[in-house]
């Protein structure tokens, strides 16, 4: 018989199933069930197993992943490809800057062909509208027609 003796069946956040007692007290040898404890003995020790073996596997999984981890983040330290590339961005964002500076440049240039442009373009405006007036003009006019009369008389001059 057992005495003062409680056998608990505990299901754990993991799902393992153990089976644990506690204060086991013999009275008499006759009257306790030894094939009964030794049964129970047993399961309780599977269990205990078990779990320890499902623990076991869970630290190595996680040790393989940090291994793995670490040797991945050692290789991307260690990768002169990395350092190749960081080199490719600085030359690019130097050739970038350079460029920027001959945009720049070029923009202020057009910019300044600009008023140039219209600068010259009122003045030769104003010289059209100025030579309208002076062809328009009763003096110019005269002018041409004494330039006819002139080079006729001039060419007859010359002829003789």
């Amino acid at each position: 018989m057992l005495h003062g003796s409680s056998v608990v069946r505990h299901i754990d956040a993991k799902g393992s199933d153990a089976i644990l007692f506690s204060r086991i007290t013999l009275m008499s040898d006759d009257v306790v069930d030894r094939d009964q404890l030794i049964k129970e003995l047993l399961a309780e020790s599977l269990a205990l197993r078990v779990k320890s073996e499902y623990l076991s596997q869970y630290v190595e999984t996680k040790v393989s992943e940090l291994v793995k981890t670490k040797r991945e983040l050692d290789s991307i330290k260690n990768d002169e490809e990395i350092g190749r590339l960081r080199a490719g961005i600085e030359t690019a964002n130097q050739q970038r800057n350079e460029l920027q500076a001959k945009l720049d440049s070029l923009i202020s240039d057009h910019e300044h062909l600009e008023e140039v442009h219209v600068q010259m373009t009122s003045q030769r405006d104003r010289l059209r509208e100025r030579m309208a007036q002076v062809d328009a003009s009763s003096e110019y006019r005269l002018a041409k027609r004494l330039k006819r009369i002139f080079g006729v008389i001039l060419k007859d001059d010359t002829t003789q």
